[in-house]
């Protein structure tokens, strides 16, 4: 307030701060391929913090990591894609995330948006959306359930089993 256009505040923002910028064009660069991926990785600098990785870095891309933890066990999902497809990832770590081990859960014709969640003694539920599978053609919510602090995981149960889009299927368990 007070202050005229094109003056800077006590920050050094020329004001007004909404003022429109010139765009430049640029011709896309091509993406980069598995190789250049990796190459630009092993290249980056070393992280300040402790990394531990939950499945081997083969340049595909893994997201929408949902994760939980119980004393010293931790559960993670994630999108894993593939050259082919897309499944859902599943590592587990017993001694507070330093050493994990994974594997992916399949079943379905297509998969997304991992959900963890410990209830307790031992007790994990993994729930995604699913097509194929047990649920048929649509898509479902189906949850798994480990009974040995996630290292096995149960046959999927479809959840509300209706023709609904049912997106983002976060869960919470207490006990069974």
């Amino acid at each position: 307030p007070g202050q005229r256009p094109g003056t800077r505040d006590p920050l050094g923002y020329v004001l007004p701060l909404d003022v429109e910028r010139l765009r430049t064009t640029r011709a896309p660069r091509p993406s980069p391929g598995r190789a250049e991926i990796l190459a630009r990785r092993a290249a980056a600098p070393a992280s300040v913090f402790e990394e531990h990785r939950l499945s081997a870095d083969d340049g595909h891309t893994q997201n929408e990591t949902s994760i939980d933890v119980r004393d010293d066990t931790l559960v993670a999902g994630w999108n894993s894609y593939t050259d082919a497809s897309l499944v859902m990832g599943v590592g587990r770590s017993i001694d507070g995330g330093h050493t994990w081990t994974s594997t992916t859960i399949a079943g379905h014709t297509t998969l997304s948006d991992p959900a963890v969640k410990t209830g307790g003694n031992g007790l994990w539920f993994f729930s995604y959306i699913a097509s194929g599978g047990p649920g048929g053609s649509d898509w479902e919510v189906f949850v798994r359930r480990s009974t040995d602090a996630g290292a096995t995981w149960g046959a999927p149960v479809a959840v509300p089993n209706d023709t609904n889009f049912d997106d983002k299927p976060y869960i919470d368990a207490r006990g069974n």
